[in-house]
């Protein structure tokens, strides 16, 4: 802020000092706050953890294999879990989009979204989750990752033996 702003609000009145401040600051639901550091979060030690399984346990070095992992198994948890309820209530959860009708969401996301970067997309998918649903998908990928491996395994063994 501006010093002489400063100085002049300074100056005025205790009552209007305090109307003004009231504007620059309220207290934010703790719901919020909680969704805000478990985005940060979540999607860090996420994000950490497809980089392990895919670029460095499964070897697979190809470019953004970990993301685009990640992507499908986002799509595949609000496929199977949320879509279930309904697709266009889930993309109002976008402020933008809150009270928008169908074929403008439908035109953002066969356009607009599939358009952006993969690391965006994510961003976004994830920012509309719920910090219980962001739980989900960290779980619902493990398993994923964790069948997968035990079916490739399976394979493995088979392949060993000449019948």
């Amino acid at each position: 802020m501006d010093s002489s702003l400063v100085h002049r609000i300074q100056n005025l009145d205790t009552d209007l000092q305090q109307k003004i401040m009231s504007y620059t600051y309220s207290v934010q639901p703790d719901g919020l706050l909680r969704d805000i550091r478990d985005y940060n979060y979540s999607l860090e030690t996420t994000q950490l953890y497809y980089f392990k399984k895919y670029m460095i346990e499964v070897e697979d070095f190809h470019y953004k294999t970990d993301l685009n992992y990640f992507l499908d198994d986002i799509f595949e948890y609000i496929t199977h879990n949320i879509f279930k309820i309904h697709y266009y209530d889930f993309w109002r959860r976008l402020f933008v989009f809150r009270d928008a009708n169908e074929d403008t969401i439908q035109k953002y996301v066969s356009t607009t979204f599939y358009e952006t970067k993969i690391e965006a997309q994510i961003k976004i998918l994830w920012g509309l989750l719920t910090p219980e649903e962001r739980g989900d998908v960290r779980y619902f990928g493990m398993e994923l990752f964790d069948s997968d491996s035990e079916h490739e395994e399976d394979e493995l063994v088979d392949d060993d033996f000449d019948y």
